[in-house]
C-alpha cells in the first residue's frame, strides 16, 4: 500500500491518497497499532477537511467510524475535532435513513395489492377490481406477507404505514 500511496502523491491524486490512507489507518487499528493508525488517519483528515470531504469516510463504514470515535477520545486537543464529529454524525444519520428505507423489492402488481389492502378491501373485492381470480389475489397477498415478514393483514398494514412505504 505504501507504493500505491507514493504513486498517488507523486501524481497528486488527492482522492486516491485519502482512500489509501483510510485503508491503512483501518489496517493499523486492526493490528492494534493505534499510534500508527492515528498518524495515518490524521494525514487523511488534513487532506479531507479543507475540501469538506465526507462521502469517502462514510463509504468505509463502521470500522472507520469506530476508529474516528477512538481518535476523538485519544486526541482531545487535536485540530479537526469538529470535522471528525461531523463525519460521525453524518454516518449515524445515514444509518438511520437506511433503516427507514425499503430494502424489499415489490412487483408492480404487489404494490397495487398493497394499496388495496391498506384501503381495507377484501380479497374478493381486490380480485374484482384487478380482474384476477380470488386464488391469484390470495397468492399475491401470501408473497407480500412473506416479504414484509408478517402473518396477517393487520400486521401488513401496520408495517407498511410504520415504514411509510406507500
Amino acid at each position: 500500500m505504501n507504493k500505491l500511496l507514493s504513486e498517488a502523491r507523486r501524481t497528486d491524486r488527492i482522492g486516491s491518497q485519502m482512500e489509501i490512507l483510510l485503508l491503512l489507518a483501518i489496517s493499523y487499528e486492526i493490528l492494534r497499532k493505534d499510534n500508527q493508525a492515528y498518524e495515518v488517519l490524521e494525514q487523511a483528515l488534513e487532506l479531507a477537511e479543507p475540501e469538506g470531504y465526507i462521502r469517502i469516510f462514510l463509504d468505509e463504514g463502521q470500522p472507520l467510524i469506530r476508529l474516528l470515535q477512538h481518535w476523538l477520545t485519544a486526541k482531545r486537543a487535536a485540530s479537526g475535532h469538529d470535522y471528525v464529529s461531523q463525519l460521525i454524525q453524518s454516518y449515524q444519520s445515514e444509518q438511520i435513513d437506511n433503516v427507514n428505507t425499503i430494502n424489499i423489492h415489490f412487483t408492480k402488481r404487489e404494490l397495487e395489492l398493497m394499496h388495496h389492502i391498506i384501503d381495507g378491501l377484501s380479497n374478493d373485492q381486490i380480485a374484482r377490481q384487478l380482474f384476477l381470480s380470488p386464488g391469484t389475489v390470495k397468492r399475491y397477498i401470501h408473497d407480500i406477507y412473506q416479504k414484509l415478514e408478517v402473518k396477517n393483514r393487520v400486521q401488513a398494514v401496520s408495517k407498511i404505514k410504520e415504514k411509510h412505504w406507500l
